[in-house]
């Protein structure tokens, strides 16, 4: 049983759980914001360097501030501040920062040292003031150190020798232009240029000497990309979103394939293998597909698996560690080389800008910048993705497989109650056992509840308990049981039962049947004979009153030896003694014979105090020197038994005797009333009881005196004689500040206990 809820335990965590997961944890990877930079950039280098500069306008907007960070720990205490100049665009080469820039209406070009305390700017040639800057693109840095950067239609050279700038112009009608990487020292840059509508590609040199061109059709928007010696000139049209790729060797200097793809020149990116890597929409959809060599000829490979639905307006692709991250403005997916979705989540980056000018990876975050700001997501793998990728495929089926498990354990666990009961019913010392159904119909029984209920072979079963009750000796069976159908609870009780003219004392308990879902379905009944035990209880209860007797007989005794032969006033209160002793036998001789029987009370009207005195009066100062007894009773007169109050209040001052333990203290007898109540009280200052031994105090021989002889008959004789007055016994106590014993009696004892 406990196996099979622990089963079911897991197969519950396992449902549930993915209700508080993300979509996107059932992807290898997934992605979320971790910082946005205001109003400023980011510029990283995505391989050996751990600088990182962040760029942005004074509070004034009049003069550049450039800060210089290790990782992305904020320390303001490097910055460096450009006075009046607004910085267009930059790049990280080196961990020197290049830009481009206005001051004064002319347009600079500048370099921010590595340690960012310094810095050179130098006037761009040909560039008048006030001309509008349309883009900027920084092509990048030579095997030589010159950096190449493309402002609206001219590309020029920086050349940086001592501290100075040198910016050549190497020539206009320049649409884009790439560094071929690997290439001979004098040929290092191929540029796309436009002439008379005629597209071309030029292989130059560091000297701008073209040394081979190539014609190129050229359509509205055109890039170049270059992955491993393979140029991929992209052309785009803006009335169809198709792209003409014309793909070019390097090294022959050739177009070697002219290819449509249904996308345009924003969403494609090269790896670092020749391959060039694009996205396609599919009725609102996307995946990614791949322009790739086979047997020396570019074919395209579609995906079939990286659809995902849900993003909308792709704003670019960019391609690090061998991966593919695209930025939608929703959200953002990543794909591995063999172009399976790995990361899927709906980020609002929208929220943040709504033009992309550049993507970075760094640290493991991507860098997402524009004009407004810069954009930080952190991307972390997924311990169990795996799991929820499962679940997310197949949960459908996980729900009917868990139904079908929880109705096996179910099953299991009503066979298990039912091999519970039948080992119950077999077991020899199980007394009389009986399960009757929740109509009341007997359905099982052990071999002696059918000897006791006469059912042979011949009587049927399956019959409402009311059919079998036909013996009056056996009567309290069925009256218990009807009470437990009832109540519907567990009950325990002690009943009599007459068994073969024997009369037997029984234990009776009955529990509730219930179903897995606590639905009633009937009762369990047990009988346990326990006259043997009683009649041994009673015969240890004799032991205990001789133990009692003792104390008066030691009385007795010790007045008798210290009686004088002559007359005196001495000699006749030890006769009074003694007399009064012999009294007080006779009195515990008659507690055996009404310990546990429904006597009624005696009543007659008795005064308080009276009552008090005498039983102050049974208890020698000779014989407990060590007790000091206090009256502080109130007189009144109550209607009650005296003898059986008396006989009570002594039980409770032995009780407080022994509590002193041979120790000093104070017996306090006490008497008052209210409205309702009189209140008899015996109060002592010994050792008191804990909340566990408050709450057992009253069980039947219960006594916290087992090694001095105890057997808790004082205990029942008080509680007895306090409910055949229609009262109660209340015990108030404390560990360590002794205990007191309360008799609550009604004024008007009500009729029933009089009877």
């Amino acid at each position: 049983m406990k196996n099979n809820l622990i089963i079911l335990f897991i197969l519950s965590v396992f449902v549930l759980i993915p209700k508080h997961i993300k979509a996107d944890d059932s992807f290898q990877f997934s992605s979320s914001v971790n910082d946005f930079f205001d109003s400023g950039n980011l510029f990283v280098q995505n391989k050996n360097s751990n600088s990182i500069f962040f760029v942005k306008q004074n509070f004034l907007e009049s003069n550049q501030v450039v800060y210089k960070w290790n990782s992305f720990i904020r320390d303001y205490s490097n910055f460096l501040t450009i006075e009046n100049f607004s910085i267009k665009s930059a790049k990280l080469f080196k961990n020197k920062l290049y830009f481009v820039g206005y001051s004064n209406d002319s347009l600079y070009c500048g370099r921010i040292s590595e340690s960012n305390d310094k810095y050179i700017i130098t006037k761009i040639p040909s560039f008048l003031s006030g001309s509008r800057i349309e883009r900027i693109r920084w092509i990048g840095q030579s095997s030589n150190s010159n950096i190449f950067v493309l402002i609206n239609f001219t590309l020029f050279k920086i050349e940086e020798s001592d501290g100075n700038f040198n910016i050549i112009s190497l020539g206009s009608n320049i649409i884009d232009a790439k560094i071929i990487d690997n290439a001979t020292p004098n040929e290092e840059i191929c540029t796309l240029t436009q002439n008379n509508e005629a597209g071309f590609l030029n292989f130059s040199d560091t000297f701008n000497k073209i040394n081979y061109s190539l014609r190129i059709q050229l359509l509205d928007e055109t890039d170049i990309h270059i992955s491993d010696k393979i140029i991929f000139v992209v052309n785009s049209s803006n009335y169809q979103k198709q792209s003409l790729i014309h793909i070019i060797d390097c090294e022959k200097r050739m177009i070697v394939s002219s290819q449509w793809i249904e996308t345009s020149n924003k969403y494609v990116c090269p790896d670092n293998s020749g391959n060039l890597y694009f996205l396609k929409f599919i009725n609102g959809a996307f995946k990614i597909s791949v322009l790739k060599s086979i047997n020396t000829e570019y074919k395209i490979i579609e995906s079939t698996d990286s659809y995902s639905f849900g993003f909308v307006d792709p704003m670019g692709i960019e391609y690090f560690n061998n991966r593919f991250y695209v930025i939608f403005k929703n959200g953002i997916g990543l794909f591995d080389n063999s172009m399976k979705i790995i990361a899927e989540d709906y980020i609002n980056v929208s929220e943040y800008f709504t033009e992309l000018n550049s993507i970075a990876f760094f640290e493991n975050k991507l860098l997402i910048s524009s004009n407004t700001g810069t954009l930080l997501v952190n991307f972390e793998e997924n311990k169990f993705w795996i799991i929820n990728l499962i679940y997310k495929n197949f949960g459908k089926y996980l729900i009917y497989f868990i139904i079908i498990s929880i109705i096996i354990i179910i099953f299991q666990a009503y066979r298990h109650q039912k091999r519970i009961l039948n080992g119950i019913l077999e077991l020899p010392s199980a007394g009389f056992v009986a399960v009757t159904d929740r109509a009341g119909r007997i359905t099982r029984l052990n071999d002696y509840a059918k000897s006791i209920l006469n059912i042979t072979d011949k009587i049927p079963l399956r019959k409402n308990y009311k059919y079998y009750d036909k013996n009056e000796s056996i009567s309290e069976i069925f009256t218990l049981i009807e009470q437990a159908l009832k109540k519907r609870d567990t009950i325990k009780g002690k009943i009599n039962v007459s068994i073969n003219g024997n009369s037997q004392e029984w234990f009776c308990t009955i529990v509730a049947l219930r179903n897995i879902a606590g639905a009633f379905r009937g009762i369990l009944f047990t009988g346990l004979d326990i006259t043997e035990q009683l009649e041994r209880k009673r015969l240890t209860n004799w032991a205990q009153l001789a133990h009692d007797m003792q104390t008066n007989l030691s009385t007795i005794r010790l007045n008798a030896e210290h009686l004088e032969v002559e007359e005196s006033d001495n000699n006749k209160s030890r006769r009074k003694k003694i007399i009064h002793q012999v009294n007080i036998l006779m009195q515990r001789i008659r507690d055996i014979v009404t310990v546990g029987r429904s006597d009624k009370p005696d009543l007659a009207n008795v005064s308080s105090f009276e009552i008090c005195e005498e039983v102050r009066m049974e208890f020698d100062e000779v014989v407990f020197p060590h007790v000091e007894f206090e009256l502080a009773c109130d007189n009144f007169v109550l209607q009650c038994d005296k003898p059986k109050i008396i006989r009570a209040l002594r039980n409770s001052v032995e009780n407080g005797i022994r509590a002193l333990q041979g120790n000093k203290g104070k017996i306090i007898i006490k008497t008052w009333k209210d409205a309702r109540y009189n209140y008899f009280s015996v109060k002592d200052t010994g050792i008191g009881m804990d909340d566990e031994t408050k709450i057992k105090f009253l069980k039947p021989y219960f006594t916290t005196a087992k090694n001095s002889g105890g057997f808790g008959i004082g205990t029942m004789i008080m509680q007895h004689v306090a409910e055949l007055h229609g009262g109660k016994l209340l015990v108030n106590s404390e560990k360590g500040k002794g205990t007191e014993i309360i008799y609550q009696l009604p004024i008007q004892i009500p009729d029933r206990f009089n009877r």
